[in-house]
């Protein structure tokens, strides 16, 4: 047998293997109970803002599947409540709005019960019984999609496994979280010094120029640099420099999702770094043209940097 035959028999033997072990999407929740879920045909995704209460809202279209191909979907109803990241508290959930299976209508291309939904800022304040004065900037506002079923039976995000709840192919849409943003104008490039703090043991300085790169509402890139490390040819450095006293000047950077997040004069980070780590701030404090942040990671790494304006303004009144 030639060369190219072995390996036609070997690809061959492969795919039969793949087709009798691989089970299906569908297949893989068998065991699972069989309910619905509604899945996201459009989003637009805009930000809810504190300063622009009438302009906060959202709207998006789902599609229902179930074994019945959507006819047993009953309702899908929406609740509210509010995380308030102050007090450390959420709300019980609140009734934003409510539609039956008769306001369903087909979806042009698969058939399925269709349906679209705009949740507003002003509506969840009223729903939860509060007044925008009692909203913080940096708290959330966490929208629940509840689908129920003909024989009673609810689904929701907290009994709809990840993989069809978000997951890619399935797009189920049953949770929407807003954080609560005001106007932010932090953009721009600043003079930096850093120092390694923290467990980790590095003490070592750097100094240089931190840009923060608006990325969205509120939300920043942060990349650092000097005469050895050109923006152009690296990635978002959100150790700010410290990463290269410590580890070395061509250290991996971070990387990963990380994001600086400013919510009304709120900061923190979201997301993850390349290797799974979370950000968070212990202090951030300004003084005037100063403002300086501690950060640390759940790894142990940390460090203090203070970014210097040149413009001749100073910070607002910055916090974590």
């Amino acid at each position: 047998m030639n060369f190219k035959n072995k390996i036609f028999f070997i690809v061959l033997a492969l795919m039969v293997v793949s087709c009798n072990k691989v089970p299906l999407p569908w297949e893989q929740y068998e065991d699972m109970e069989h309910g619905a879920f509604a899945r996201g045909l459009t989003n637009d995704g805009v930000s809810f803002f504190l300063t622009d209460v009438a302009g906060s809202s959202t709207t998006f279209t789902v599609e229902f599947y179930d074994e019945n191909q959507g006819k047993d979907v009953a309702s899908f109803d929406w609740y509210v409540r509010h995380r308030n990241k102050v007090a450390g508290t959420t709300s019980a959930q609140k009734l934003i709005v409510s539609k039956s299976s008769s306001e369903f209508t087909p979806n042009a291309k698969s058939g399925l019960p269709s349906t679209s939904y705009t949740l507003t800022l002003a509506n969840a304040v009223s729903a939860l019984g509060i007044s925008i004065d009692d909203l913080n900037g940096g708290d959330d506002l966490i929208f629940d999609g509840i689908i129920t079923m003909n024989d009673g039976r609810t689904f929701g995000a907290d009994n709809t496994d990840t993989a069809v709840n978000g997951g890619a192919g399935f797009d189920g849409l049953f949770r929407i979280v807003k954080p609560l943003l005001c106007a932010s104008g932090l953009a721009g490039t600043y003079s930096a010094v850093s120092t390694g703090a923290g467990p980790w043991g590095c003490t070592n300085s750097w100094a240089g120029q931190v840009e923060l790169v608006k990325t969205g509402d509120g939300e920043y890139d942060i990349f650092a640099y000097d005469a050895d490390h050109v923006k152009g040819s690296i990635g978002a450095d959100f150790s700010m420099g410290a990463y290269w006293v410590c580890y070395g000047g061509t250290a991996t950077l971070p990387g990963g999702t990380l994001k600086l997040i400013d919510a009304c004069n709120n900061l923190a980070y979201k997301g993850a770094s390349r290797w799974g780590e979370v950000y968070s701030f212990n202090e951030v404090t300004v003084a005037g043209s100063d403002l300086t942040l501690d950060w640390v990671n759940d790894y142990g790494e940390g460090g203090v940097t203070t970014l210097t304006r040149t413009d001749g303004t100073n910070w607002p009144a910055l916090k974590k």
